[in-house]
């Protein structure tokens, strides 16, 4: 179509079919940031509910990170075999109540209803209310062409193809292919930045590991079809829920693998792409906080917290908590809050459950998490403690759950009660009668069941100081063990691929001091190429480093107190020739106790330099200036 001012306008829907059986919810959150329509189906060949999961997906479709006001739309499915299940005053009902727009009727297999859908969608998307995308001449062209190396278009590409298309390519090959079609180079930096505009449109995925920051480079890969991942974040859900023991994990080295069930025209056909893809499936999912990471009997594994199946006697030794009620995407809310809770370096255990996780402190005292879904968009978070715990961390334990169940289910829909048990035969008390004899401050309440004394304690009270203090130190402690095990992971994918980001050039003599900035780097995912770590014993470090200078994107020169070696002189000049022929980049840094004003060689003296004299105080960085510069920004 032809915009106001003459520009032509190409408008493209993209259609992302979402599994709607519960074992995949926990993944949909990586497919509905954006969304601008939905259509909820519901089967009409159920008899007995024929609204599972319609009431759900309302309730997260109300939580979708959009550009604009998502429309909802309820959809009976398959209405040629019986009809509609309910009255279609009654559909219309739960479609007023759930924020449904319209309703519709349809069947694939007689066509009804779909062309009133296909035109309810269309009129649906506010285009003018989404951010519009300028395309030039050359993006048009990058786009037409990937989409016939998709198939999508014709005709297909047959230029400089030795074989069939892979699933996974290059950017630098993609780069070669798109000039053997067109005839004409397209620069680096233009052809990336390309990439990412289209990834942004779900067209295509750039597998660089974004819990870095690290901008695409040359020798990256490129995933044609983004469905893949979505494909294999379930199936390793599914596997690790599907479990004999169910402890909610899976073998490291079978997720690397790719051993779990997944069919086969679902998987990336070559074995080595799919490897090299599942490290980047795996690191979105600790990002999420749906994974972690563990050693069990000395074995590295995936852990899933939310799909473990190990039955939990509950409420056990606790007797007193508080349930929070709320509506929205219940169980991804649970995962990322007991995977929250397992990152805090504070517990000395840690155990899951199904739908239950157990976090015990030094001296054996339990913190319980359980939920209870209903199923359609609303449940409860059960939060119970054991005798014995000091009142400032029961508190803030709490506090740290409260505040994160409040942030990420729907505004407003948070409740409270007290959910109080026997402490012998565990049966629940009544709301109402704990609140009375909390009111009148008694200190105890006799089961109706057993006849059993059992303390009460009123967990909703204000917060306090130390209340407040330590539901913050949880909050630090729990985002800084996700960046660990998140970086640990992204290590160990760097070295499998042979991959490192910065070469640290360093007179022998300050070699303690750069090792230590060198293990700062791994906590944030950057691999360094250190002498001491890199270079094999008896071996040339000149062959050594001719070996690794392609898999490096940039140099790191510290000067110390010792001064510039002999050798690494003639490091720095051949490191220079070489950095400088393929466009990267050198970084000077001073390291503590080094000169004031240290000598720089010629060729680093306009260059800006980083200052770590005092990279290690909080309220300096230093460090985070050169991880700055080691990523170009």
């Amino acid at each position: 179509m032809t915009g106001d001012n003459g520009t032509i306008m190409q408008r493209d829907t993209v259609l992302w079919d979402l599994a709607g059986q519960p074992a995949y919810r926990l993944v949909h959150q990586l497919s509905m940031d954006d969304a601008a329509v939905a259509c909820v189906l519901f089967d009409a060949r159920s008899e007995t509910n024929p609204f599972e999961g319609a009431a759900y997906w309302a309730e997260v479709l109300k939580q979708a990170r959009t550009n604009a006001r998502l429309t909802a739309l309820l959809v009976a499915a398959r209405t040629d075999v019986g009809g509609l299940p309910a009255s279609l005053d009654r559909i219309k009902e739960f479609a007023a109540k759930h924020g449904f727009a319209k309703v519709f009727q349809t069947s694939a297999k007689t066509g009804e209803g779909c062309s009133e859908l296909l035109a309810a969608i269309k009129q649906a998307i506010p285009w003018n209310d989404l951010p519009a995308v300028s395309s030039s001449h050359e993006l048009t062209e990058l786009r037409e062409f990937i989409a016939r190396l998709k198939g999508v278009k014709e005709p297909p590409v047959k230029a400089a193809l030795n074989g069939p298309i892979p699933q996974l390519l290059s950017i630098a090959e993609l780069m070669r292919l798109f000039a053997a079609d067109s005839g004409h180079d397209m620069p680096q930096p233009q052809c990336v930045a390309y990439l990412q505009r289209l990834e942004d449109c779900d067209e295509i995925d750039l597998l660089v590991f974004d819990s870095t920051g690290q901008a695409p480079q040359p020798d990256d890969m490129m995933l044609l079809d983004p469905t893949r991942v979505d494909a294999y974040a379930s199936a390793l859900l599914v596997a690790a829920k599907d479990e004999p023991d169910g402890p909610g994990h899976l073998l490291e080295s079978r997720v690397r693998d790719g051993d779990f069930k997944l069919e086969q025209s679902e998987r990336i056909a070559d074995k080595t792409f799919e490897k090299h893809a599942l490290w980047y499936v795996m690191e979105s999912l600790f990002q999420r906080e749906l994974a972690l990471r563990e050693s069990i009997d000395g074995q590295d594994y995936a852990v899933f917290p939310a799909q473990c199946t190990t039955a939990l006697t509950f409420p056990g030794a606790a007797s007193f908590g508080v349930a929070l009620g709320l509506t929205g995407p219940v169980r991804g809310i649970y995962a990322t809050l007991i995977a929250q809770l397992a990152h805090y370096a504070g517990f000395a255990k840690r155990e899951f459950f199904e739908d239950a996780a157990a976090y015990h402190t030094a001296t054996g005292v339990r913190c319980l998490v359980r939920l209870h879904d209903n199923g359609d968009g609303s449940g409860e978070m059960e939060v119970s403690f054991d005798n014995g715990l000091p009142p400032n961390i029961r508190q803030g334990f709490r506090e740290f759950v409260e505040k994160h169940v409040e942030s990420k289910a729907v505004p407003g829909s948070l409740t409270k009660r007290h959910a109080h048990h026997c402490g012998k035969c565990s049966k629940p008390f009544d709301d109402a009668v704990v609140k009375t004899r909390l009111k009148d401050n008694r200190e105890d309440l006799n089961c109706p069941f057993c006849d059993e004394r059992t303390p009460l304690v009123n967990l909703l009270v204000p917060s306090t100081a130390e209340s407040t203090s330590v539901a913050e130190t949880m909050r630090s402690k729990a985002k800084s063990g996700r960046q660990r095990i998140t970086a640990e992971w992204v290590i160990k994918g760097k070295k499998a691929q042979g991959k490192y980001d910065v070469f640290l050039s360093h007179n022998s003599k300050d070699k303690p001091a750069v090792e230590e900035i060198a293990q700062k780097l791994l906590s944030v995912g950057l691999r360094p190429w250190l002498d001491k770590w890199d270079l094999e014993p008896g071996k040339s470090w000149v062959a050594s480093l001719q070996k690794a200078i392609p898999n490096i994107g940039c140099a790191a020169v510290f000067f110390g107190p010792a001064g510039i070696g002999p050798w690494e002189q003639e490091e720095m000049e051949a490191f220079l020739v070489e950095f400088v022929s393929k466009g990267s980049s050198v970084v000077p840094a001073i390291l503590p106790d080094a000169p004031k004003e240290p000598e720089l060689p010629v060729f680093l003296k306009a260059k800006t330099w980083v200052n770590l004299r005092d990279w290690k105080r909080d309220d300096n960085d230093g460090f985070y200036r050169l991880v700055c510069g080691i990523l170009g920004r």
